[in-house]
């Protein structure tokens, strides 16, 4: 008896998919982050509002970009993404210092 036939491969198949949108939601929401920590650098060091306005646009792209790409394997895995998405953002506020 093999693996696949006590789990099922409809599960395992799941499995993987909830895995890998997990996996693509955290780390968009970890450059997502970082790239709105060094936003607010550019804006506090009184950098170019040019540079700091295209840094917004890219992250947002970013953001979408990586959700979009989830979004087209159902609404499970786009749940998935996005959780882990405000689980990384939320630790990163607070590893920072701040309360969001």
């Amino acid at each position: 008896m093999n693996r696949s036939t006590l789990i099922g491969y409809d599960a395992l198949a799941a499995a993987f998919t909830i895995s890998a949108a997990l996996a693509v939601g955290a780390l968009t929401g970890a450059v997502h982050t970082l790239m709105l920590w060094r936003s607010v650098q550019i804006f506090v060091q009184g950098g170019s509002v040019l540079h700091a306005v295209f840094s917004h646009l890219l992250r947002f792209l970013m953001a979408a970009a990586g959700l979009l790409l989830i979004c087209h394997n159902g609404p499970l895995r786009l749940c998935a993404a996005l959780l882990a998405f405000l689980v990384v953002r939320t630790l990163a506020v607070r590893r920072i210092g701040l309360t969001p």
